[in-house]
């Protein structure tokens, strides 16, 4: 499954979802984030029960304000609509993985 972009428009929709939901906050000019992406990819093509997106906080700041993204990469986990995880900064394909089983 591709990465799909969201924004303030449908942001909200996406993570009410039944559905465990990952959510990358990033910008253009990190690299880690695009380290991250990199991996995020590979873990999104091998599971389909978690749905994944990502958010350029450049363009999304209330976004980015509203759940106190204060370092880049960060990424939020969902479930049933509820945040129930937040992290910041690179983390490994196992990692994530691991995390990730814990809310399927």
């Amino acid at each position: 499954m591709a990465i799909t972009e969201l924004n303030n428009d449908n942001f909200k929709s996406k993570v009410e979802s039944q559905e465990v939901v990952l959510i990358e906050f990033y910008a253009d000019w990190c690299n880690v984030c695009k380290q991250l992406i990199e991996v995020l990819e590979v873990v999104a093509k091998e599971n389909s029960k978690v749905k994944f997106y990502k958010i350029n906080t450049e363009e999304n700041k209330a976004l980015s304000r509203e759940y106190r993204v204060l370092s880049l990469p960060t990424f939020l986990v969902f479930k049933n609509g509820e945040m129930v995880e937040k992290i910041n900064g690179f983390k490994p394909k196992q990692e994530i993985e691991q995390l990730l089983e814990k809310y399927i």
